[in-house]
């Protein structure tokens, strides 16, 4: 009986091993995990204080998302020499990333003003 225990609940442990690195359970996107973790910080600010310095982040990190994604846009613009195919792909990669921190930036904006409007 306990032998039998013993294998069934090592044979649980081994398949739920098994999937774990097959597949990850709790996979979350780099954007995903930043939003939570914004969201996160905007819930725990109780002093003005706090809400202070979190708006304070926000503003700033939207604005330092945007100048970035200009400059990559720029990056994007300027030739380098490379052969037609390469630099096509480098210039879709340089505006992926800016179109990415865009909407990163449009996302701390809106959060920016919902949570001044929660806390006035």
């Amino acid at each position: 009986m306990g032998r039998i225990f013993f294998r069934s609940v090592v044979f649980i442990f081994v398949l739920v091993w098994a999937c774990g690195v097959f597949t990850p359970i709790f996979s979350v996107s780099e954007e995903e995990e930043a939003r939570l973790l914004e969201k996160a910080l905007v819930e725990s600010a109780v002093t003005p204080g706090q809400k202070q310095a979190i708006a304070n982040y926000l503003k700033a990190t939207a604005v330092a998302k945007r100048a970035r994604a200009n400059e990559l846009r720029e990056l994007a613009k300027l030739s380098r020499g490379e052969k037609f195919l390469q630099a096509r792909v480098r210039k879709e990669k340089l505006f992926k990333m800016a179109d990415s921190l865009d909407r990163q930036a449009d996302r701390h904006e809106t959060t920016l003003k919902e949570f001044q409007i929660e806390s006035h």
